[in-house]
């Protein structure tokens, strides 16, 4: 190899040993002490060696440090960042409405009619932040108003008054084990419903509860869910109305991911309930004489169950394309210490089982039965004939798909009231609804 050759590479060794620092100037030095050794070089030469290849070295520091290097990005460490903010999530939803009211009002069935439309808007968001392994707190706020907690709904009026947002929920969840989850706080409603005839969905109940969830099978989930429930706090010397539910079901997968059967027993008492009147009553629970209090307890046993189905249709033209999901839910409810005590409701949906895709689809259809005192009369979905009991009739929804995250949804309800005058009510919603 030639001197030349040679001088090019010890200097290219050198260059590297700067720029990556895996090999070391003194291990240059080395090498060319044994080319000495081997009588390629004489000392002089060696000598002068380092020295062009130290200038060389030197040539290409300066050129790196006159060339402007590429901007990094500026970046917060992970390891900065607690653990627990990681963790969190964030989500939330937004919903334009239009809605039109057609019910009869006039007592002498002279055909007066109230005629109303409105449009509403309902914002949510929600922070959900796992603080330890099995520990998590959550909280959201809603659109809405004091006047219905069963609502998150916003009426555009008040000449562009601004709107209020409220606590929606707010609680803490412990899963000690698998098995296990322990709830507390305003939380989402801890019993699980076929339906919302019952328990108005917006509806998000504070106390306590308990989940248990055992597997005796592969296909079959058992489950118990128990809740202790603060209704109102009246002050002192003043028995405080309460509630408590037991709740022992199953979910039996009957045909592995294709088709599965939920039924659920729950049990309720009301404590302290009866002889007053109830904050956001609807006025359709039967009273005492005197009109101060409500007449009856409530201890309601409630039977709930679903039979659905994915993919039903597999393998028949056009409805295997279009029909991913298909459910039959019913429930009913007994309240024996009352005279009109029973309620129930059956419906059917098809198309697919959530909404979230441009495209997708469902329909459903159900019709409903709720007694005077079957149910306490603050609990029931409020888009139901103002969320009371005496009421019957049906409701149909269709959802469609616009976009991913948007959908939009149209609803009709046809109810009257069972006892007395039977005042039919038509109610319409057409939404379009964001999720992110």
């Amino acid at each position: 190899m030639e001197r030349g050759s040679l001088v090019g590479v010890l200097a290219g060794l050198m260059l590297m040993s700067f720029m990556t620092q895996t090999v070391w100037a003194g291990e240059v030095d080395i090498l060319v002490q044994k080319l000495v050794e081997k009588d390629i070089f004489t000392e002089d030469e060696a000598k002068e060696i380092v020295a062009e290849i130290k200038e060389e070295v030197k040539k290409e520091e300066l050129a790196k440090a006159a060339s402007p290097s590429p901007a990094q990005p500026v970046t917060i460490a992970q390891s900065t960042v607690p653990q627990w903010v990681q963790n969190s999530k964030f989500k939330g939803d937004f919903r334009l409405r239009y809605q039109g009211e057609h019910r009869d009002i006039d007592k002498s069935g002279d055909g007066e009619r109230l005629v109303r439309n409105r449009m509403r808007f309902r914002l949510r968001a929600g922070l959900e932040a796992k603080v330890l392994d099995r520990m998590k707190v959550a909280f959201g706020l809603a659109s809405g108003s004091d006047a219905d907690p069963r609502s998150t709904n916003q009426t555009f009026q008040d000449s562009f008054a601004k709107k209020p947002v409220w606590i929606d929920y707010a609680y803490a969840q412990w899963t000690p084990m698998d098995k296990l989850v322990l709830t507390g706080g305003r939380m989402k409603n801890p019993f699980w419903t076929s339906s919302d005839n019952l328990w108005d969905g917006d509806i998000n109940p504070e106390g306590g509860a308990i989940q248990v969830n055992y597997k005796p099978a592969s296909n079959m989930n058992l489950f118990l869910n128990t809740a202790g429930l603060i209704v109102d706090e009246l002050g002192v010397d003043v028995d405080d109305p309460w509630m408590v539910g037991i709740q022992p079901g199953f979910d039996w997968y009957f045909i592995p991911d294709k088709a599965d059967a939920k039924v659920a027993f729950t049990y309720y008492n009301l404590f302290n309930e009866t002889g007053k009147i109830p904050d956001w009553s609807a006025g359709t629970n039967t009273r005492r004489a005197g009109g101060d209090g409500i007449r009856y307890d409530f201890r309601p046993m409630v039977l709930d169950g679903a039979l659905s189905f994915k993919e039903p249709f597999s393998g028949i033209v056009y409805l295997g394309d279009y029909v991913h999901y298909a459910s039959i839910f019913a429930n009913g409810v007994v309240n024996p210490p009352a005279e009109e005590k029973l309620g129930g409701l059956i419906g059917c949906e098809f198309g697919d089982q959530k909404i979230a895709k441009l495209g997708q689809w469902k329909l459903s259809a159900r019709y409903e039965y709720l007694a005077k005192d079957a149910w306490p009369d603050w609990l029931p979905d409020s888009d139901t004939y103002y969320g009371g009991t005496n009421v019957k009739g049906p409701r149909v929804r269709f959802e469609l798909g616009l976009m991913n995250n948007v959908w939009f949804t149209a609803t009709y309800f046809n109810t009257k009231y069972i006892v007395g005058p039977a005042r039919p009510q038509n109610l319409w919603q057409c939404d379009v609804n964001w999720k992110f």
